[in-house]
């Protein structure tokens, strides 16, 4: 995850994995300027495949628990669609 970092408006992406849970985040500034973030959050997550367990969201971060053993897919989801263009 540390390679994707800077590469777009986005400062930080966090994988965060307890048992058989994970937590992916995507954060930065830039999120607040910009409508349907959430919505594109969410969709790549669908896209997918991957089931979002719970959701917190803020002016600056999305966050999503997802299985363990799918948390490099979530974060691979939202690499390809908030910074590989």
């Amino acid at each position: 995850l540390e390679a994707l970092r800077g590469e777009a408006a986005f400062d930080e992406l966090q994988f965060t994995q307890r048992g058989d849970l994970a937590k992916v985040s995507v954060v930065g500034l830039g999120m607040k300027s910009y409508a349907g973030v959430a919505s594109r959050a969410f969709a790549a997550l669908a896209d997918a495949g991957v089931e979002i367990l719970m959701t917190s969201t803020s002016e600056i971060k999305i966050s999503c628990v997802v299985p363990a053993d799918r948390a490099e897919e979530a974060a691979r989801a939202w690499h390809n669609a908030f910074f590989a263009n």
